[in-house]
């Protein structure tokens, strides 16, 4: 996944020992806190992280342990699992994050994070994406890997990051669409400046019209752009309406289309796409990035 590896690069400049750049396998030591022959409480674990220069967000406790949720001195949050009653911390090293939730999966051997997609230190913004995190043992350090999210189709979501583009393609896929963006005339220096990435985006949904829209902010329709012809077991028709200055994408799906996911990439680091699937089923950590 070429955005959250770009991001998880930009992130490593600041993690601290433990963590470990997004994306990879990665693993941490523990951190132990020790205790000595006293139960930790939820308290002392609180405490343990004021020292450390955070402040704790939230606390989950689950299955004899739990998982902190804290902000460093940047503003930044990231999660550290403390076992019960002995207080020992396990960092889950995913990085730092600016926007992102734990979900299923919680427990003193697995931790799933869902990643809302803004990077933590540029203007950079993916399609939301899971971290999942486990371990061996629950004396074991965690490791992660990526994965695909995929999001109840009602579900509004944005991302994309660089405006004043043009779509020059789009085309049916196996599952859903593909677009393909270059920039507007004049616009060349932007659009290559730092990376390459689609416009901002924001979906939405029309249920009774079986509809899902994609509004990218400050684009056009190229001049020959064609819509694509045909259907796939998702997709049976496309539009494209300008609203002011944005492109609305307008993709009529079969009533049975329950979920969607998607992905930028780039071709060559030249040509920013973005690749849209549907499914009947949530297949969230079914699919790697």
């Amino acid at each position: 996944m070429r955005r959250a590896a770009a991001t998880a690069l930009s992130v490593a400049l600041l993690v601290v020992p433990g963590t470990a750049l997004a994306g990879q396998a990665t693993t941490a030591r523990p951190v132990v806190a020790r205790a000595g022959d006293h139960t930790v409480s939820l308290a002392d674990i609180r405490a343990k992280v004021r020292r450390a220069g955070a402040t704790v967000v939230t606390m989950t406790e689950a299955a004899g342990g739990v998982l902190v949720e804290y902000r460093n001195p940047l503003g930044l949050i990231g999660y550290t699992w403390y076992d019960l009653p002995g207080g020992q911390g396990y960092p889950i090293p995913a990085g730092y994050f600016a926007d992102v939730e734990a979900l299923k999966g919680l427990g003193p051997e697995q931790v799933t994070l869902l990643d809302w997609g803004p990077s933590a230190v540029s203007s950079m913004w993916s399609f939301p994406f899971e971290y999942r995190c486990s371990r061996s043992s629950a004396t074991a350090a965690f490791s992660c890997t990526m994965g695909r999210a995929y999001l109840p189709i009602g579900m509004s979501v944005r991302f994309g990051s660089k405006p004043n583009e043009v779509l020059d393609g789009l085309v049916l896929t196996m599952d859903g669409v593909e677009l393909s963006f270059g920039p507007k005339a004049g616009q060349d220096a932007m659009f290559m400046a730092d990376y390459v990435d689609i416009p901002p985006v924001r979906t939405s949904f029309d249920p009774t019209a079986h509809t899902f829209t994609l509004t990218f902010q400050d684009a056009v329709a190229g001049p020959d752009l064609g819509l694509p012809e045909g259907t796939n077991p998702f997709v049976r028709g496309v539009a494209l309406r300008e609203q002011g200055k944005d492109l609305a994408v307008m993709l009529t799906v079969v009533p049975g289309v329950r979920y969607y996911t998607g992905d930028v990439e780039s071709e060559g680091y030249l040509v920013p796409f973005l690749e849209l699937r549907f499914d009947t089923v949530d297949k969230s950590g079914w699919d790697a990035l």
